[in-house]
């Protein structure tokens, strides 16, 4: 399937003009940017290291790593590179980013960084710890049930 003209704008868009690609499922958001890096890598515009392709999920970005390197093979000598190139989701970039930049922002080294579902689990296990502690108090137990 051919290019419309606003994907072969956003595919042929100079290195220094920001582009912004929104559009609804299916609408060939991922074939269109696949083809910009695709041009900026093998016109030596850019390299694998420089790339930063952001998207909100992990589907996403795997299909679309995935869909580069394929089109890169034989096309480009250092495809290779692309596997560790940062073609991810915005959460796991700022995660990578926060692991990267830890001592300076006076985090520990061995800084984990926990998904929703985890923080969700442990606010539960604190509160149940936190309930379950006010209602061995008498008192307490009665204030709790004033609020409730």
């Amino acid at each position: 399937m051919p290019f419309n003209d606003e994907q072969t704008a956003a595919i042929e868009a100079s290195m220094n003009e920001d582009i912004l690609i929104s559009a609804g499922a299916g609408s060939g958001k991922t074939k269109t940017l696949s083809r910009r890096v695709f041009n900026l890598l093998t016109s030596g515009q850019i390299e694998p290291s420089e790339l930063l392709v952001l998207t909100f999920t992990d589907n996403a970005a795997h299909e679309m790593k995935s869909r580069i390197i394929k089109d890169l093979k034989g096309a480009y000598p250092r495809v290779n590179e692309m596997y560790s190139a940062h073609i991810q989701t915005f959460d796991s970039f700022s995660s990578y980013l926060v692991k990267k930049y830890a001592p300076r922002l006076g985090l520990s080294d061995h800084i984990v960084v926990a998904d929703a579902s985890v923080i969700e689990a442990k606010r539960n296990q604190f509160l149940d710890e936190i309930l379950n502690e006010y209602y061995a108090d008498p008192l307490q137990r009665e204030r709790i049930v004033e609020i409730l």
